[in-house]
């Protein structure tokens, strides 16, 4: 992926003219080899007005994802230690904070390493797509497709804002910042996300792009029912004592529901995904490979796989003949569950440039088994559960006896969401807290808390920041 970054000529020639002066004040005067300095010719540097020209439109385009992959590596990184997915058994005190239920702290470095890319992401990508639609308008866009796609890169990361951030300044513009959106507000990042992707809908179906068509309405799908979700956990519930769940957790959303349909009538009776993947070329970005499998600063949850006794630190997963070894078993064998054993095998086999899957069928299939449980139709239910259940060899099917309804469901979006950025949200909704958790901690007694606004931003955002409400 190109990376393409846009600056305007006056902060970088402030930025050039303040390193000229200190090199001269440094060698002890202004010499008259200093009174050059500042006639250069940088052949990197791209401007705001290289961005107005048509060709810039695909290298734009393709920035704008590999910011995306760039920030969702980081974001899940985070959001999968402060969920069960993920534990701590490195050196670093921010991945143990977050691991023991701290995500309301906005000093940890590694979530606002996480904002500062998902905010580089949001601004790429929302400039792709007003680059991109302006040279649309004016007929002067070579590949319509480039179109669409930054009208789906640019929902995912708003998707994910709002799935994992209490707040978001939206409005910030490079040095320029803006108010937060306001944590009663964040709802409208799904509206966003909603929006683009019908107008990238739109443009797919015109190209007739079947590709772009089935990964667009399956992230609606999902953009819809993450607003959903967001409503059930908004705002944060004050706890004692056991964890309690929403009081109607269920999800039944009439769009999210026909979005969902339709992407599966395009899918087929494939085990269809959108996996993205880091580069070392193209994302400039691999946090979690190389936190779970170069530095292992965590490890995969122990509620999940069991760990390597004799492992440096038990930092690694066991494996036995040549497979981790799970320790979630699955409620209708009782086994080992194999979903689970083979994205655990993915991720701890994939090195430090590990593939995220934005959205799949199998979701899908989620999605509808939970509103077809929330309609009490449970032949629907049974029939959605079972074809997800059929994407893994050698799982039996479920009868409807044995294990209840919702608590299947639960676990089947437990294993194959696995590490996707749904967790800490379902365990919030379905009353589930992590055993790592301290009890002192705002994951632990307050339902619904995400991550903040972060400490680079407010220390440099001039617009006030509010306390959170996870803060009390």
């Amino acid at each position: 992926m190109q990376k393409t970054t846009s600056q305007s000529p006056g902060r970088t020639m402030g930025r050039l003219r303040r390193g000229a002066l200190v090199a001269c004040a440094a060698a002890g005067a202004l010499s008259a080899a200093c009174s050059n300095l500042l006639d250069v010719d940088n052949p990197n540097n791209v401007i705001d007005t290289a961005l107005e020209d048509p060709s810039a439109a695909t290298p734009l385009a393709t920035g704008a994802v590999g910011l995306t992959i760039r920030a969702l590596n980081a974001m899940l990184d985070v959001y999968g230690t402060a969920s069960d997915e993920l534990d701590f058994v490195g050196s670093q005190d921010g991945f143990f904070q977050l691991d023991v239920g701290n995500v309301g702290n906005p000093g940890l470095q590694f979530s606002d390493n996480g904002f500062l890319q998902m905010s580089t992401a949001r601004y790429t990508g929302d400039l792709a797509v007003k680059q991109l639609s302006a040279f649309d308008a004016k007929s002067q866009l070579v590949n319509r497709n480039d179109l669409a796609t930054s009208y789906l890169y640019a929902a995912i990361n708003y998707v994910t804002i709002g799935d994992m951030f209490d707040d978001f300044p939206i409005a910030s513009d490079r040095a320029e910042g803006a108010p937060p959106v306001g944590e009663a507000k964040m709802s409208v990042v799904y509206d966003t996300a909603v929006a683009y992707l019908d107008r990238g809908l739109a443009v797919a179906t015109a190209t007739n792009n079947a590709a772009l068509r089935t990964q667009i309405l399956a992230m609606r799908a999902r953009a819809k029912y993450s607003r959903a979700v967001w409503a059930k956990v908004n705002p944060p519930t004050r706890q004692t004592g056991a964890a309690q769940p929403v009081a109607s957790p269920l999800v039944n959303d009439a769009g999210a529901n026909a979005d969902a349909t339709a992407a599966l009538a395009l899918m087929g009776a494939a085990d269809f995904t959108l996996t993205v993947q880091p580069t070392p070329t193209g994302t400039a970005g691999n946090n979690l490979g190389n936190d779970l499998n170069t530095r292992r600063e965590v490890r995969i949850g122990q509620a999940y796989a069991t760990p390597d006794p004799a492992a440096q630190g038990q930092n690694r997963t066991l494996i036995a003949n040549g497979q981790p070894v799970i320790a979630l078993n699955d409620p209708i064998t009782g086994q080992p569950d194999l979903a689970l054993r083979a994205r655990v095998s993915t991720l701890i086999n994939g090195g430090q440039f590990l593939p995220a899957i934005v959205v799949s069928a199998r979701e899908m299939h989620l999605i509808l088994a939970e509103a077809a449980l929330a309609q009490g139709n449970t032949a629907e239910f049974t029939s959605r559960i079972n074809t997800v259940r059929a994407f893994t060899s050698g799982l039996a099917p479920y009868t409807g006896t044995g294990v209840a309804p919702q608590d299947l469901l639960v676990h089947m979006r437990r294993v194959n969401l696995f590490m996707q950025g749904r967790r800490l949200a379902d365990m919030y909704r379905f009353g589930q807290r992590d055993a790592r958790w301290q009890q002192t901690s705002l994951a632990y007694t307050m339902r619904g808390c995400f991550f903040p606004i972060t400490q680079t931003e407010r220390q440099s955002n001039p617009n006030q920041i509010p306390r959170p409400l996870c803060e009390g």
